[in-house]
């Protein structure tokens, strides 16, 4: 007479389930990360190609969670990706403002520059790569820091 299992005990380890989750999970999340960086590259407005150079990714493992970031360290990637609202430009240290443009050299108490509406490339890129692996792209945003 054969002998039958009739329970099974599966002791699970949280160190091993961590090991296991990472592995796999950092492998989607890298891939994942490569293909909204690749994108973005393709997305990013490009007038001298710096800004599209810039890009960069990082992947960081934390104990419950593996996160995938894009991103540039260029200066002025944030007022073009969510643009900027009208301004006023004034002088700090003389009376006026001295400029050249279009070979027309001007003299100004002030200049006005008119709102420029963003051209979001990372957001875009990030919901294309969504969409198509298939997740559920959550909007939020930041807390203003307390003053």
């Amino acid at each position: 007479m054969a002998s039958r299992v009739t329970s099974v005990r599966v002791d699970l380890y949280r160190a091993e389930i961590i090991e296991i989750l990472q592995g796999l999970v950092g492998k989607e999340v890298m891939r994942t990360t490569l293909k909204v960086l690749n994108r973005a590259r393709v997305l990013t407005p490009v007038r001298t190609g710096n800004l599209r150079a810039s890009h960069q990714f990082k992947i960081r493992t934390f104990k419950s969670k593996v996160v995938g970031e894009v991103f540039t360290k260029v200066k002025y990637a944030p007022p073009l990706h969510e643009g900027v609202a009208a301004r006023t430009i004034y002088p700090n240290k003389k009376k006026a403002l001295r400029f050249t443009w279009h070979g027309v050299q001007y003299v100004r108490k002030s200049v006005s520059q008119p709102a420029r509406p963003g051209k979001p490339w990372l957001r875009d890129a990030l919901r294309e790569v969504a969409a198509a692996e298939g997740y559920t792209m959550q909007v939020t945003t930041a807390a203003a820091p307390d003053e």
